[in-house]
């Protein structure tokens, strides 16, 4: 064969998988996976559509996932690539278990029971990254110690990743650096997470309630993100915003019975230390449980009543139903001091006196958000890497250097790093270091 047919066969090659590449875009294609039943099923997709996903990862119960599909590659990897809330991210079909097209994919809070959609005002709220950049101005000015500060941290996303103690430490030791009485703000936007991670962040804001006032200002604070809020001296909620659901989870289940009654006791403990109702952990917990409370209207004092015999006035759980409260009711029955919208109405609540903003609170929470992009990203990189390694000495290499690299990124963001192999972060790292001693071994045995 001539080098000019050569030539002419190669250019013919490019241009097909240019071609086939173009129609997997512009026309729908069947996609293959396993159910959870193990049975063969698929589904035509294609760019564009918006689908909710449920996939497979290691040995924990499946997750979901939902987004636009950018990509689908049938080919090397088999792949799905989505548009996330939280960037882009890559599901290998081998992992999927369940696939659904809709043109409104339901919100990844829609297992939330009895909890209205949060509708917090927002026109006086200025934009993380307006507020980010406001900040820097500030923190370029020098400090008028005549006034307090208010250091306002943002929280937002899972207990454990994005919303840690690391950051809460931070803006503590920014306060610190001012000097002592300083107020120390947690804006509270999260669903929970780690309850480990939960008892770490209550030791940090217990310790920092010595020397400052701890105040949480609520959006929405469900499970972990709740009991953060109740660790601080004082509760603030925004206008639409509401907080309960302290449940404690092993997976998609309910923890073992010792572990709730252990949840419970903390929580308990943790009530009473701040003068709250003890009354409240059972239901905040379980959702098999009585809470009502009667008010007197003379003296405003409040009797909680927890059996199903003697009610009062009004009713706040009972079973099927966790604790919550909104934004009304909580300051009414107080659990809150009242509801503030901006710092300036904030600071007229709580009688700060003289203040000025402080901190880059605003700015650790956008970083941490931008971090955890950028860190599910290169591990969705990495997990291709894994998959698409070989066999051989050259595909044991490759294996070892992205676990290598797992641990880099787990040495700053251990939950994270974690989560996105679907392991548990208490071990993550002793499993890593083990599969990279078995694939050294392995490589020896080969030579």
């Amino acid at each position: 064969m001539n080098k000019s047919r050569i030539l002419m066969l190669l250019l013919v090659s490019i241009i097909g998988c240019h071609l086939a590449s173009a129609e997997l875009l512009a026309q729908s294609v069947r996609v293959p996976y396993k159910n959870l039943d193990g049975q063969r099923e698929s589904i035509r997709l294609q760019q564009g559509d918006q689908v909710s996903i449920q996939f497979v990862s290691g040995r924990k119960a499946p997750q979901g996932i939902t987004g636009e599909i950018k990509e689908i590659s049938l080919q090397r990897g088999k792949f799905i690539k989505l548009s996330t809330a939280e960037g882009d991210q890559i599901v290998f079909l081998d992992a999927i278990r369940s696939i659904e097209k809709s043109d409104d994919v339901d919100s990844p809070m829609k297992d939330v029971k009895d909890v209205p959609a949060p509708k917090v005002e927002k026109e006086d709220a200025k934009s993380p990254e307006a507020t980010a950049s406001s900040e820097k101005n500030t923190a370029d000015q020098p400090a008028d110690l005549s006034k307090k500060g208010m250091f306002v941290l943002r929280l937002t996303g899972m207990v454990g990743e994005e919303f840690r103690p690391e950051e809460i430490e931070e803006i503590v030791a920014q306060a610190d650096a001012r000097g002592p009485g300083q107020v120390i703000v947690l804006e509270i936007n999260s669903g929970g997470g780690s309850v480990a991670e939960g008892m770490k962040i209550r030791d940090v804001i217990l310790d920092a309630c010595k020397r400052h006032r701890m105040v949480a200002w609520i959006e929405y604070a469900v499970s972990c993100a709740s009991w953060t809020a109740l660790c601080c001296d004082e509760i603030v909620f925004k206008k639409g915003g509401y907080t309960g659901g302290i449940t404690i989870m092993n997976g998609r289940t309910t923890a073992p019975e010792a572990t709730v009654i252990w949840w419970i006791g903390e929580l308990q403990q943790l009530l009473r230390k701040k003068n709250r109702p003890a009354a409240w952990a059972l239901p905040f917990v379980l959702e098999d449980s009585y809470l009502s409370a009667t008010k007197d209207p003379d003296t405003g004092s409040i009797e909680w009543f927890t059996d199903q015999e003697q009610t009062g006035e009004m009713m706040f759980s009972e079973p099927g139903k966790n604790l919550y409260f909104d934004y009304e009711n909580g300051v009414e029955w107080n659990l809150a001091v009242g509801v503030a919208q901006n710092e300036e109405e904030l600071a007229e609540l709580l009688k700060i006196g003289d203040w000025e903003p402080a901190g880059t609170g605003r700015k650790l929470n956008t970083d941490m958000v931008e971090a955890k992009k950028r860190v599910n990203s290169e591990a969705q990189e990495l997990q291709y890497e894994l998959q698409n390694a070989g066999n051989g000495i050259s595909g044991i290499n490759k294996r070892i250097k992205v676990y290598k690299r797992f641990l880099v990124i787990m040495r700053q963001y251990p939950n994270i790093a974690a989560n996105s192999l679907g392991m548990n972060p208490k071990y993550a790292k002793k499993r890593i270091e083990e599969m990279i001693e078995d694939l050294e071994w392995q490589k020896r045995q080969m030579r």
